[in-house]
């Protein structure tokens, strides 16, 4: 029988002042894990603009933006997206928020859901 670990509602980001320049999350040893799910919620403010993405370390020292394919560009008053890592290559993940223009205003709250799968 498989086993299936599950990590429920860590929040590397709560209520994140989306009028602040960038936000970055705490970091989460994912190395154990095979998909690793981050789950982005924007709300309550007048305009958002701004990107999200992930970052990834070996080290927890080092950081790097993981490439999505893709700039995740936020241009509503609210809304939600989730990134999904289907391959794990390194030890540490953190969420980040960058405003793009002055007049982002809002909150950012970012899950984390983690997915052991196998024998």
């Amino acid at each position: 029988m498989s086993r299936k670990n599950l990590i429920y509602n860590f929040k590397p980001i709560v209520n994140g002042d989306m009028t602040q320049s960038s936000l970055t999350g705490s970091a989460t040893d994912i190395s154990q894990f095979d998909t690793v799910t981050y789950d982005f919620l924007w709300s309550g403010g007048q305009s958002s603009n701004g990107t999200i993405g992930v970052q990834y370390s070996r080290d927890n020292i080092n950081w790097y933006n993981l490439d999505f394919g893709t700039t995740i560009s936020l241009g509503t008053v609210s809304g939600d997206h989730n990134l999904v890592i289907t391959e794990v290559g390194f030890q540490y993940a953190r969420p980040y928020y960058t405003q793009t223009n002055g007049s982002a205003t809002g909150l950012l709250n970012v899950t984390i859901f983690c997915t052991t799968k196998g024998a």
